[in-house]
């Protein structure tokens, strides 16, 4: 049996890899009694750091206020959409003297939305929110923003643009109406505020 000795290497060991770097949290911005500094900063095309649980230190997403991303409704352009592309759903027992084509709007945005959650995975929502004058066509909330994607985002796009929605009436995070179940847990003042 040989034994054979190892040179020694001429080129010093490989450094270890850098610790993989965790961006910090920022504390959750402080709410007082009686102002509406949440409902100042939205609506905007996109959510700010501060009320966005990815960059803010919170236990779960549940402890900051809810918000939406929509458009503002717009029936009428519900209501071409669902003509032309064979959702509307006839209205029964129409009072007397009416339009015998007249559609019955609850139906019919069932109708599309259970069409649109069958094909893209995504529920759209009808919700109240702040700063919009009806109510809004809403996609995804902020508790749900991992789960946004370009391949989410799509078939959105086109269903917006389908719908008449131009460039000037983009996606918007608008704070909503209903948060009497939103207590931040250092805040629980946080109702009168919003």
């Amino acid at each position: 049996m040989s034994t054979v000795e190892s040179e020694p290497s001429s080129s010093p060991p490989p450094e270890p890899a850098a610790p993989e770097r965790v961006p910090s949290k920022q504390p959750p911005i402080p709410f007082i009694r009686g102002e509406d500094r949440v409902r100042k900063m939205l609506p905007q095309r996109k959510l700010p750091h501060c009320l966005d649980h990815r960059f803010v230190d919170v236990r779960t997403p549940n402890n900051l206020p809810l918000y939406w991303l929509g458009v503002p409704m717009n029936i009428n352009s519900v209501a071409r959409y669902a003509n032309e592309h064979g959702f509307a759903i006839p209205r029964f027992n129409s009072p007397p003297g009416s339009d015998p084509g007249v559609m019955s709007m609850v139906k019919t945005w069932g109708n599309i939305i259970e069409h649109f959650y069958r094909e893209h995975g995504t529920y759209i929502k009808l919700k109240e929110v702040w700063d919009a004058r009806t109510l809004i066509i809403a996609f995804f909330s902020n508790r749900e923003v991992e789960d946004i994607t370009f391949g989410r985002t799509r078939p959105i796009r086109q269903l917006l643009e389908d719908l008449g929605y131009g460039e000037n009436e983009p996606l918007m995070w608008y704070l909503d109406r209903d948060e009497d179940s939103f207590v931040h847990e250092s805040s629980p003042d946080l109702l009168h505020c919003l």
